[in-house]
């Protein structure tokens, strides 16, 4: 759940996300997913960023006015981070197909993938430049980005 403008987002497991006006309580959009919602979903300017499972895992970068799909990024495997992590132009996720993935916020286009240590869990980001990533396995990996790696 995200609250954007006078609306509360919430996804359901019928694979929807709907604005729910927050004054009234009414649902005033419907937007199907093709996949229930996963983890909690991330407002960035005029986005939001939200992971969804079905026949696929997807990345989702909709348009929080109109709830329309600006981009989605597929995996084979769930994505395993319970949400996207937004630092400057770049979205990371991550899962235990792919590692660690970096997407371009604008059009959802790959920055890069490096693998990680076990499946990828959470996520944080240091004022350093540092990316933290923990695993289900209990182990914590640290990489230091470069400034190129989110502008």
């Amino acid at each position: 759940m995200v609250v954007a403008e006078n609306s509360v987002l919430v996804g359901t497991i019928d694979g929807f996300l709907n604005w729910i006006d927050a004054d009234s309580g009414t649902v005033t959009k419907r937007v199907p997913l093709g996949g229930y919602p996963y983890g909690t979903p991330v407002p960035s300017g005029p986005r939001l960023f939200l992971l969804v499972n079905g026949e696929t895992a997807k990345l989702l970068a909709l348009d929080v006015g109109s709830g329309s799909v600006i981009w989605t990024q597929e995996s084979e495997q769930e994505w395993s981070t319970y949400r996207p992590l937004v630092v400057g132009s770049v979205i990371f996720v991550g899962n235990a197909e792919i590692g660690l993935c970096a997407f371009d916020q604008a059009d959802g286009s790959v920055r890069w993938r490096r693998p990680v240590a076990g499946i990828p869990r959470g996520l944080r980001f240091s004022s350093d430049g540092t990316l933290y990533v923990g695993a289900l396995s209990g182990v914590v990996q640290a990489f230091a980005l470069d400034k190129s790696d989110i502008k």
